[in-house]
């Protein structure tokens, strides 16, 4: 044995390789996607472990970086994990048949190397914080051994004084692995401390969990992590389309800025002026056909992706640049929003139509559809998708989402939108805009949908 020594930290991991890490995340994600997201909890934990001071940190991995690796060169440093984690950690390589023999060996290792204190931890935890460790090190001073349990009955540290096999030599019995790892520990005649619940991310519930949590948690938002989590919601474009012959080949320019990095869904209502014959002739989109009602045509488009995020858009629609990443900045912060109107009009009227359309959307938290309403999906089922209503879906929905306390934000970026609804002369335009208040007044106060539809009508 060696000088005697303080604080040993071992980092486990695996070398972050596409299609060997974070395979349980698949298919949800890629192969490559688990590698980044790896790689992003790996630098998180870097930025973590700078904030430690007298603690030896080792980092002890698994896997294969090319074909000329042998087995006795455990102590060369993958270039993978050295570009993360720099000179600082010293690099060994995993031992033994499976994972709890591998940490067995890797604890004993650092004991007979004369560290009194030796805490293990996994590189899946994206809420695990220095003090985390600093805390399990203190609490050594007082304990044999320490756990830090995971919320699906794990444990993502495991900390002692003196290692012994018989901590990890846990048969198939009932209980969760923390359990029986707590119980093997107390048999042993070993006191033992707790550190407090942690979630890991080893499943798509998991991935859900946490980006719920970034919206009110700005440490995490920040993260590497948390920015890969954004960055990796994946978006549907749906479109509900009724005779827009004359708008289809402008929604095709708009449309082809978003191919590849959405997943695009028409929805034709049963057009009558070629406007399903001119889609059927594009590529890189879902066409589909439903009964008329823009409700149900977008209720259909909705059930027809996996997509993490909906973004509900009109064929009439200029869309900003950038449209992924102004949606996944907004849903950093809430689980519902919009982009807002603007129109090309210069009329003073129109001005003030677009600034209290998009000032309603703070003041009252109403969206209307030609601003492209944006949620999660899993909260667009909650709520049982649009209402099939001949018309106020999207209001509906906006007093759906409010009563759930749910507060819409708006992107930097507007939607150009037609003015095509507000023809005619100033007068007109004002009294069409009056009227459609007193229509949403109506609703308000339970007037019957179908008396509202049939003024609608003679309003447009």
């Amino acid at each position: 044995m060696r000088g005697r020594r303080d604080c040993g930290l071992i980092l486990f991991t695996r070398l972050p390789a596409a299609g060997r890490t974070k395979t349980r995340l698949m298919p949800y994600f890629s192969g490559e996607q688990c590698r980044e997201l790896h790689i992003a909890m790996l630098k998180d934990l870097r930025e973590s472990l700078k904030k430690l001071k007298g603690v030896d940190s080792y980092l002890y991995f698994l896997g294969e970086e090319g074909e000329d690796r042998k087995k006795e060169d455990r102590k060369r440093a993958p270039e993978s994990l050295k570009r993360i984690f720099g000179s600082s950690f010293r690099y060994r390589r995993q031992r033994g048949e499976n994972l709890f023999e591998r940490m067995a060996l890797s604890m004993e290792e650092l004991s007979e190397e004369g560290y009194r204190r030796i805490v293990l931890i996994g590189t899946d935890i994206p809420e695990l914080r220095a003090n985390d460790i600093r805390l399990a090190f203190q609490l050594l001073s007082e304990s044999d051994a320490v756990l830090g349990p995971t919320e699906d009955g794990g444990y993502y540290l495991i900390g002692v004084r003196q290692p012994g096999r018989e901590l990890f030599l846990l048969d198939s019995g009932e209980g969760s692995v923390f359990s029986r790892t707590k119980a093997a520990i107390l048999q042993s005649g070993r006191t033992v401390s707790l550190l407090r619940h942690c979630r890991d991310i080893d499943t798509k519930e998991d991935i859900a969990v946490y980006r719920e949590r970034i919206r009110s948690e700005p440490v995490l938002r920040r993260s590497c992590c948390g920015s890969f989590l954004l960055e990796s919601l994946s978006i549907a474009v749906i479109v509900p389309l009724y005779n827009e012959r004359k708008t289809i080949d402008r929604l095709k320019r708009e449309l082809g800025a978003l191919k590849g990095s959405c997943e695009l869904i028409l929805v034709d209502g049963g057009s009558t002026d070629g406007t399903w014959e001119e889609l059927r002739k594009g590529k890189g989109w879902m066409l589909l056909r439903s009964e008329k009602g823009r409700a149900r045509q977008m209720n259909l488009g909705a059930e027809k992706t996996s997509a993490d995020v909906l973004f509900f858009l009109h064929s009439d629609s200029e869309l900003p640049p950038d449209v992924p990443g102004e949606i996944r900045r907004v849903l950093a912060r809430t689980s519902a929003g919009c982009f807002g109107i603007a129109f090309h009009s210069a009329s003073p009227l129109m001005r003030i139509c677009q600034f209290i359309s998009n000032h309603r959307v703070y003041d009252r938290r109403v969206m209307f559809g030609d601003q492209g309403i944006f949620l999660y999906r899993t909260l667009f089922e909650e709520l049982g998708g649009f209402p099939l209503l001949p018309l106020m879906e999207d209001y509906q929905l906006s007093l759906n989402l409010k009563e759930r306390g749910i507060c819409p934000l708006l992107c930097k970026r507007r939607i150009y939108t037609s003015e095509r609804r507000f023809r005619g002369d100033f007068f007109r335009r004002l009294r069409l805009m009056w009227q459609m208040n007193r229509l949403r007044k109506r609703y308000r106060d339970g007037v019957d949908i179908r008396e509202i539809a049939e003024r609608y009508r003679d309003v447009r």
